[in-house]
């Protein structure tokens, strides 16, 4: 049986889902998982080992049964600790690059709408609609996306913090584009920080490091939709795109 197959296997039984939604809530015993169930612990250990089996959950020895710090731990009757993977999807992703030029430059590259042209879909042609930077707090950055014959929309952000040649955090998206952003609600938008750092004796090359957030407090299933979606892919090619043009242009950018 493949691993997918083995997942939905043992989620398959609901009570093996019930007892990784307890686990999900904090530490447990075997007999505190027992005792929802007119079970014995031989039975509960079956589950685990499916879970184990299945990849959801990890075992580990121990001299003596006991509790562990740790996302929903449990402890066998012989003393063998369980840590329960709970699959919760992670809310950042980080992107680290590192470019061929100065921080001023890769900077710009950010902030300059005549430099921004690295953004675009490089299979497209380039909208006719001009590139927005009002390069303030509070200010927005506007930029016309096609990706396909039938799907174009504005993205870019809105400033939260600028820190000049060192650090961009805006929020990602675009009234009435995509990701939507609505002003009144700031604390749902996804939240992206870009930070530079010198490298080379005199700072000739940049470590870029580019980060996603998603809000604490939206959903697992809506961070997972989120991913599905392909936002790491989504923004991993056209900072790829920045590397590849400092690589082969930025003696230009320098005239």
């Amino acid at each position: 049986m493949d691993a997918l197959s083995a997942t939905f296997a043992a989620l398959a039984d609901p009570t093996r889902r019930s007892i990784l939604a307890q686990l999900a809530k904090g530490e447990a015993t075997v007999n505190e998982l027992a005792a929802p169930y007119a079970m014995s612990l031989p039975s509960v250990s079956r589950h685990l080992k499916v879970l184990e089996k299945a990849g959801l959950i990890t075992k580990a020895s121990g001299q003596r049964a006991r509790r562990c710090r740790g996302i929903g731990i449990t402890s066998t009757a012989k003393g063998e600790v369980t840590t329960v993977a709970t699959n919760a999807p992670e809310r950042v992703f980080t992107l680290k690059r590192v470019l061929d030029a100065p921080r001023d430059l890769v900077f710009q590259a950010w902030t300059d709408p005549e430099r921004l042209q690295w953004f675009f879909n490089d299979t497209r042609a380039i909208p006719s609609d001009p590139i927005v930077v009002d390069l303030r707090v509070g200010g927005e950055w506007r930029q016309k996306m096609i990706i396909n014959d039938d799907l174009e929309y504005f993205t870019g952000g809105i400033y939260r913090e600028i820190v000049p040649v060192e650090k961009l955090v805006f929020t990602w998206g675009a009234v009435g584009g995509w990701p939507a952003i609505d002003r009144d609600y700031p604390d749902d938008d996804l939240v992206v920080t870009v930070t530079l750092n010198d490298l080379g004796e005199r700072g000739e090359q940049t470590e870029m490091i580019f980060q996603l957030a998603m809000p604490a407090h939206l959903s697992d299933e809506r961070v997972r939709e989120w991913l599905a979606m392909g936002i790491r892919e989504g923004w991993s090619d056209p900072i790829d795109r920045l590397v590849t043009h400092f690589n082969w242009k930025a003696s230009e950018w320098t005239q």
